[in-house]
């Protein structure tokens, strides 16, 4: 009995971890998600410039510490290719945080 419960636990466990975080824009706009253990947090901006500021706040809200925010912003400084989609660990706060950002082209 005792490990029927413990499987049962831990795949609940796992599949509160492996939820879908994903964004849907208009057309011309660019998306970004920052996927965290509080959830996700996206949003849509004309300019990907915008988005990525949208995805350090996030990270802030979050709980990112200092040293993985300083982190991704370089990353996202350095990114000029979109789609993107980075997992970061943060080793002071034990939190994994996945950055997704995406263009919608026009058509």
């Amino acid at each position: 009995m005792k490990i029927l419960l413990v499987l049962i636990f831990v795949v609940a466990a796992a599949s509160a971890l492996a939820f879908e975080c994903n964004v849907t824009c208009p057309k011309g706009y660019v998306g970004g998600c920052v996927k965290s253990d509080n959830g996700c947090n996206c949003s849509c901006k004309p300019e990907a410039k915008n988005v990525k500021e949208d995805v350090v706040k996030a990270l802030e809200a979050a709980g990112a510490s200092k040293a993985t925010v300083d982190q991704v912003k370089q990353f996202l400084g350095n990114t000029t290719k979109i789609p993107i989609e980075k997992t970061f660990v943060d080793t002071e706060t034990n939190k994994q945080f996945t950055i997704v950002l995406k263009k919608y082209e026009e058509s």
